[in-house]
C-alpha cells in the first residue's frame, strides 16, 4: 500500500513541477495586440449560440475574429470540436468524452439548445453539421467556416495530450474502483496551478482517501508499472498516426497557399519513460508531416509550461505563441 501511495505521489509532484509558474513576459503579449480571436467561436454569457458549436464558428468569421477550438477523441476514435474532459458542464449527459461512442456523444445537446457537437473532419469539409445529427431534427450549414480557413494565410494546428493523459486518469478510477475520483478531480480541475500551502493540504487529503483493498492495489500496480500506461500511449500514437496525416491533406485541399504550422507536443507528465517515448514518437510524427508536406512547419515547444489537466498555463500559451511567430517569420 505504502509503494502504490509513493508511487501517486511521485507522479503528483511530477505533474507540480511541469506546472510551476514561470516569469512573466509581457512583452510576448506585444505581437497579439489589435488582433482578436474567438475563443471556442462567438459566444454570450447564456451560451447561445453555444460554445465551439458551428453557429459559434459562424458568428466568429462573420465578425471578423480569428477562431480557436478545440479537438478529442471518442471512444471509438471520432475526432470531435468539444473542450472539456468530461460532458458534464456542456451537456445532460456525465463522465469522460473518450468513453463514450460518437453515436452517443453526437446526439448530446449543447447547453440545453438545439446544437450538437460537430466532428472535426465534416467542419473541414463541408462546414456542415454532422448527418448523424439530422436524426435528432437538427440541421445547419455554415460555409462561413471553410471560407474562413480558404482565406487564411497562416493555420496553426496543435493536438495536446488529453487523448493520453485523459484515458490514464481513466483506468485509474476504473482501478480503484473510482476511490481516486477526488484524486483526478483535484487534478484535473486546475487548482494546483497554484503552489500553496493550502493546496497541498488538499492533495495530502485526496492521497489519505485512497484505502485499496488487495485487488485494487494489484489492479493500480499493474496499471502503473506492468504495462497498462504502456497500451494507453500506444493506442494514443496510433490515433494520432491516422488522424493528424487526414487533417493536413483536408487543410492543404482547402487552402493550397496558407503556411500550415504543426505545434510540437508536450509531455505534461515528463521523466515517465513511457510517457516520454510517447511524446517523442509525436513530435518525430508532426516534423515528419512537415518533411512530407510543402508549405507546412513543424514548431517544437518543448519546455511549455502546463497545468496539472494538461492545458498550457498563461506562460505556456505565450511561449508557444512566441516560437510560432519565429516560424512565421523565417519563412
Amino acid at each position: 500500500m505504502k509503494l502504490l501511495l509513493c508511487l501517486i505521489l511521485i507522479l503528483v509532484l511530477l505533474v507540480l513541477f511541469a506546472v510551476w509558474p514561470g516569469k512573466r513576459r509581457d512583452a510576448l503579449r506585444a505581437p497579439f495586440l489589435g488582433r482578436n480571436f474567438a475563443h471556442r467561436g462567438y459566444f454570450g454569457k447564456d451560451q447561445r449560440p453555444p460554445e465551439n458549436s458551428l453557429p459559434a464558428f459562424a458568428a466568429a468569421a462573420k465578425n471578423g475574429y480569428g477562431i480557436e477550438l478545440d479537438v478529442q477523441f471518442t471512444s471509438d476514435h471520432r475526432l470531435v470540436v468539444f473542450h472539456d474532459d468530461t460532458l458534464d458542464r456542456m451537456t445532460p449527459a456525465k463522465g469522460f468524452v473518450h468513453d463514450m461512442p460518437w453515436a452517443e456523444f453526437s446526439a448530446q445537446p449543447l447547453a440545453g439548445s438545439e446544437e450538437h457537437p460537430p466532428l472535426f473532419a465534416d467542419m473541414l469539409r463541408t462546414g456542415a453539421m454532422p448527418q448523424m445529427n439530422q436524426q435528432a431534427g437538427t440541421y445547419y450549414v455554415y460555409p462561413q467556416m471553410l471560407d474562413y480557413l480558404k482565406r487564411a494565410d497562416i493555420i496553426s494546428v496543435q493536438i495536446g495530450s488529453n487523448d493520453a493523459l485523459v484515458p490514464a486518469l481513466v483506468a485509474l478510477g476504473n482501478a480503484t474502483n473510482w476511490k481516486s475520483e477526488q484524486l483526478v478531480a483535484t487534478m484535473v480541475s486546475g487548482v494546483l496551478r497554484e503552489p500553496s500551502f493550502e493546496n497541498l493540504q488538499r492533495l495530502n487529503s485526496d492521497l489519505s482517501r485512497l484505502r485499496l483493498t488487495r485487488e485494487e492495489r494489484k489492479a493500480t500496480t499493474q496499471l502503473l508499472l506492468g504495462g497498462g500506461t504502456d497500451a494507453i500511449c500506444e493506442q494514443a500514437y496510433q490515433d494520432a498516426a491516422v488522424h493528424m496525416p487526414q487533417v493536413v491533406a483536408q487543410l492543404r485541399a482547402l487552402n493550397p497557399d496558407a503556411q500550415i504550422i504543426l505545434v510540437g507536443y508536450t509531455n505534461p507528465v515528463p521523466l515517465l519513460p513511457e510517457w516520454t517515448q510517447l511524446f517523442r514518437r509525436l513530435n518525430a510524427l508532426g516534423k515528419s508531416l512537415a518533411a512530407q508536406n510543402e508549405n507546412v512547419t513543424y514548431v517544437p515547444i518543448p519546455f511549455t509550461m502546463t497545468a496539472a489537466d494538461a492545458h498550457p498555463t498563461v506562460s505556456g500559451h505565450k511561449y508557444i505563441a512566441k516560437h510560432i511567430l519565429r516560424a512565421v517569420a523565417h519563412k
